[in-house]
């Protein structure tokens, strides 16, 4: 994944100074349908792709990536959004904070409130209206992500997503480290312990 986002950042310098929008449109296409074919169509790790680049705005990469996170960041659900592709669904804790972020990204190459509010408006369509439970003790470290809200909070924001999307979080490169270091720290803990044979647990002793 790393030396593909560093391929993506490669493109992003190239066009840095393009003002065509027909180019960016065709460079974008080219990108996306690249990431779901290396990806196999997974939206999970396209959009831990994306948490992985780090455009800014005002930055010369933001010409090109946000039209990338627009075009993987519209993909709705299968049960609420027409069309086909694959979608981007939020059905975990850690899938809905992954998704929180790339919106929160997203949100952080444009310096105008009128177009993070309408990104706030996607996102509200693609992720549930609040956070998934939690269902196993390595959902923690994500709920610890984001801000825990008092009872009286919960009541004025039923809508706790647009509350998670509206407040400033701590920095969003901050928050995509600690992000993908719980995410590497799960993914450890899944993986089968390989067994000794009884030779090796002799030569062991």
């Amino acid at each position: 994944m790393d030396v593909l986002v560093d391929y993506i950042r490669y493109k992003c310098h190239l066009l840095a100074g393009e003002r065509n929008p027909a180019v960016l449109l065709a460079e974008c296409n080219q990108l996306v349908s690249s990431l779901y074919i290396i990806f196999d169509g997974d939206a999970e790790f396209v959009t831990l792709t994306l948490l992985k680049m780090d455009p800014v705005a005002g930055g010369g990469a933001v010409a090109l990536m946000y039209p990338v996170f627009e075009q993987i960041l519209t993909r709705q659900p299968p049960s609420t959004g027409p069309g086909p592709g694959p979608k981007v669904v939020a059905t975990s804790i850690m899938d809905y904070v992954r998704l929180l972020l790339c919106y929160k990204k997203w949100k952080a190459m444009v310096p105008a409130r009128r177009d993070k509010e309408a990104i706030n408006a996607l996102a509200i369509k693609i992720l549930p209206v609040r956070c998934p439970p939690v269902r196993t003790k390595q959902d923690l470290p994500f709920v610890r992500m984001l801000p825990r809200l008092s009872s009286t909070a919960v009541k004025g924001h039923a809508d706790e997503t647009r509350f998670l999307l509206a407040k400033d979080l701590m920095e969003i490169e901050q928050l995509c480290a600690i992000f993908f270091r719980e995410y590497e720290k799960r993914f450890q803990l899944q993986q089968p312990q390989p067994k000794l044979v009884r030779g090796e647990r002799c030569i062991a002793k």
